[in-house]
């Protein structure tokens, strides 16, 4: 007989977890949002973790980046989307799995018509007060130049102006004619946005011998200067608002700033899920109850987490 042969070292590839099948019966969809059917756990590693992508067509798909949650936010109404899903294995014993199968989803018609919406909110005089221009049912938006008007015997719009997070950047104008102001807003790539929300946050000085009542803050556009991407004009409703002058300034407040700082953010978000957990803290009440219901409670956090989330409907506060 021979010698034994020299030794060959052979190592066995990581078997590689079966790719998951993926539902196109999602858990909601609405104009600007989608949420997934989670896949069953993997038989194969039960502590398998799952992950995400989406895309506007397949061949993006492909590339697009994994996210661990299901819930896929600022969409585009009336858009077809595809979804897939993989395995993250928890052992070294097994390899990620391959892509599952792309589901498409198409999303749904806006449930708010485009609209730009002036917030309602009180203080006394000789107060300063903040005033939210808001975007809801934003079908894609580019560019456009907003003009405010307001009684300039009455109130002064400071240069404090604060671009909310629908537009990527903005120029304020100057106060030409007493009472009137226009806004330029755009996006940063000249691209669509359709995030929903806050666009502006003014700032109004109350005259000291403002008397009380309401001060109308309207705001309007020409038909040219709302437009898409593709320099399409883009109709939108108005909601105008007003400043209510009272006696006292305790009544002062913008809808959603929980914390009084001017700003509805998600600052905001943090100190309400304190109050609602009983922490010892201190709110604006009348701020918190988002949907004016006199009280303040999950509803009024699932309205703000979805306002400030861009969805569609939720966009103009109070909801």
């Amino acid at each position: 007989a021979s010698e034994p042969s020299g030794t060959l070292q052979v190592m066995t590839r990581t078997a590689m977890l079966e790719a998951p099948v993926l539902s196109s019966n999602v858990v909601a969809v609405s104009a600007n949002a989608v949420t997934l059917t989670a896949p069953e756990r993997s038989e194969q590693d039960p502590g398998a973790t799952m992950e995400y992508r989406m895309a506007k067509n397949l061949a993006a798909l492909e590339t697009a980046a994994w996210q661990t949650s299901e819930t896929f936010t600022m969409l585009q109404a009336q858009t077809t989307y595809y979804f897939q899903a993989r395995y993250v294995s928890s052992t070294s014993a097994w390899r990620d799995s391959d892509a599952s199968a792309a589901i498409a989803v198409e999303t749904l018609t806006s449930a708010q018509s485009p609209t730009f919406a002036v917030s309602n909110v009180s203080g006394s005089a000789g107060e300063t007060v903040t005033v939210n221009i808001y975007v809801d049912g934003n079908p894609g938006l580019a560019a456009a130049k907003l003009t405010v008007q307001y009684d300039s015997n009455r109130v002064t719009l400071l240069d404090d102006a604060a671009l909310g997070s629908v537009m990527g950047g903005f120029v304020p104008g100057k106060e030409g004619t007493p009472g009137v102001r226009s806004f330029v807003f755009y996006t940063t790539d000249l691209r669509n946005t359709t995030k929903n929300g806050v666009l502006v946050t003014l700032e109004f000085q109350i005259h000291a011998d403002c008397g009380q009542g309401e001060i109308p803050v309207s705001v309007t556009y020409a038909a040219d200067d709302v437009y898409d991407e593709d320099d399409e004009n883009v109709s939108f409703n108005v909601q105008n608002g007003s400043i209510h002058v009272v006696t006292s300034g305790a009544d002062s407040h913008i809808c959603g700033d929980v914390n009084g700082d001017g700003i509805v953010g998600h600052k905001d978000i943090t100190l309400l899920i304190k109050y609602l957990a009983e922490y010892d803290v201190t709110i604006d009440e009348g701020a918190a109850d988002l949907n004016k219901d006199e009280a303040v409670d999950l509803l009024d956090l699932l309205i703000l987490r979805r306002h400030l989330a861009g969805w569609s409907g939720y966009g103009i506060l109070p909801y």
